[in-house]
């Protein structure tokens, strides 16, 4: 029977008759205000560690680079799907500006749009290798590093499908990403997600399970706090993951909301965690806010300090 998705056409950046329609997780954009205690606290926590190893960024679009440079954001965290929308001159266009105002692109999220299936009867094999052929250049084009597998509706087993097949084609598409992102001198981190988003890897634990099992230099782990703490899992899990973690995401373990205090969860127990697994890569802020002026350089100022305290 054939597939009723659409198809994707590469060079086109998009699939015919379909558009992404999520879109990251961030606030409005106000007018710019940083309060001169929450930079205080920013320069405290980095003179405590002067020699900074762990990079603090946060997810959002391209469109807000510069406020966020403004704001002492190490990178940015855009979705791979807004850089497939691109045509070659918006794409340039924003290379010359990360480069005009100093701030990185560290990694992608948002990997798949609406549309991909990766699991059972209905995936499309050829629309998703079209898919990876477009977009691992645009994202290495921007100086990342990693795509985020996270995709939680694309990776989702139908009901009833045989869970042995679900994984081993799940591990399937991970392989044939990673070797598509190693191509580019980039690597696939593998996301965990909580089991409200989909039901296939919802633990760090599961998701090094399934990389080392993969065991492909273009396939990494991701760390989300928020979904590690919606599934309960313990934070030595990310000790645990060693070198082969190499992204994390950081947001309050109920709300989703910004982290803005060391007292509303354990977010000191997740940096040393990591600092107990060698961890050197970085941590970018993925929450919601009402109030992103205030609140980002609050989260990123108490990002800074428990990074120092930590060691890291």
């Amino acid at each position: 029977m054939p597939s009723m998705l659409p198809s994707y056409t590469a060079g086109e950046g998009r699939f015919r008759n379909l558009r992404e329609t999520s879109a990251p997780i961030h606030g409005t954009d106000a007018p710019l205000h940083t309060p001169t205690s929450v930079l205080s606290l920013f320069a405290a926590g980095r003179s405590d560690h002067t020699e900074v190893l762990v990079k603090i960024g946060i997810c959002t679009s391209l469109d807000k680079l510069e406020k966020f440079a403004r704001f002492g954001f190490d990178y940015i965290e855009p979705t791979v799907t807004s850089l497939v929308e691109m045509d070659a001159r918006a794409l340039a266009a924003a290379e010359t500006r990360l480069r005009a105002c100093g701030i990185a692109v560290e990694a992608c999220n948002v990997f798949l749009p609406r549309g991909i299936t990766l699991i059972g009867p209905a995936a499309d094999r050829a629309a998703y290798r079209a898919y990876l052929d477009d977009a691992a250049p645009r994202v290495a084009a921007l100086g990342a590093k990693y795509i985020v597998f996270g995709s939680g509706g694309a990776r989702r087993a139908p009901e009833g499908y045989d869970p042995a097949a679900a994984r081993a084609e799940l591990r399937d598409a991970i392989l044939r990403a990673g070797e598509a992102a190693a191509a580019r001198d980039l690597a696939i981190v593998i996301e965990p997600l909580n089991t409200g988003e989909t039901n296939l890897v919802n633990t760090v634990a599961d998701g090094l399970s399934l990389a080392r099992e993969i065991a492909h230099e273009g396939v990494k782990l991701l760390a989300d706090f928020y979904h590690m703490r919606r599934e309960n899992e313990p934070l030595k899990n990310v000790a645990e993951a060693g070198s082969l973690l190499r992204h994390t995401h950081v947001a309050q373990g109920q709300s989703r909301a910004y982290p803005l205090s060391a007292q509303e969860d354990d977010y000191a127990g997740f940096f040393e965690a990591l600092k107990a697994g060698g961890y050197t890569g970085a941590v970018s802020i993925e929450g919601r806010t009402d109030d992103e002026d205030n609140d980002a350089p609050k989260a990123l100022a108490l990002l800074r300090e428990l990074s120092a305290r930590a060691g890291l």
